[in-house]
C-alpha cells in the first residue's frame, strides 16, 4: 500500500473501499410540484369503449371530450369553462398588420425616402448596343 498523504492522497482510512461508491444513498428524487403531478396522471392512459370498440386515449383527452360532450348537451357551466378554454388557448398573431399598420409605415417611410429619379424606373439598358448577347462588353 502506498503511504504517502497528502494533496489527492488521504490517508488508507478514508479512502474509498474498492467497489463501493462514494455516494451511496445517490442523489436524492427531485420533490414533484402538483402541477408536475396533475400532468402525470392526466397523461395515464385509460380504456374508453366508443361505437362498441375499446380505444386507449390519455385522460386528458377523455376530459376535453367529456367537457364538450356536456358543452353541447346544454350544461352552462361546460359552456362557459369551454369558453374560456378556448378564449386562453386560442394563439394571437402578432404580426397581423391592417390598413392603419400600413398607412404608417408609407407616412414614415416617405419623411425618409428621396423621390426615385426618372432615369432609374425605365428597365432598359441604356448601353445595350455596347453589350453582346452574353452579357459582356465587346472589345473593339
Amino acid at each position: 500500500m502506498d503511504k504517502k498523504v497528502g494533496f489527492k492522497n488521504p490517508p488508507v482510512k478514508y479512502r474509498f473501499k474498492k467497489g463501493q461508491s462514494g455516494n451511496a444513498r445517490g442523489r436524492p428524487p427531485k420533490v414533484k410540484n402538483a402541477s408536475t403531478l396533475l400532468a402525470m396522471e392526466l397523461d395515464k392512459l385509460i380504456v374508453v369503449r366508443e361505437n362498441g370498440r375499446e380505444t386507449k386515449i390519455t385522460k386528458r383527452e377523455a376530459l376535453v371530450i367529456s367537457l364538450v360532450n356536456d358543452a353541447i348537451a346544454g350544461k352552462n357551466q361546460a359552456r362557459a369553462l369551454l369558453v374560456k378554454i378556448i378564449d386562453v388557448s386560442t394563439p394571437v398573431d402578432p404580426f397581423v398588420r391592417t390598413a392603419e399598420d400600413d398607412a404608417a409605415f408609407r407616412a414614415f417611410i416617405g419623411q425618409f425616402a428621396k423621390p426615385i429619379e426618372p432615369e432609374f424606373l425605365e428597365p432598359e439598358l441604356q448601353h445595350r448596343e455596347e453589350v453582346d448577347g452574353d452579357g459582356h462588353d465587346r472589345a473593339d
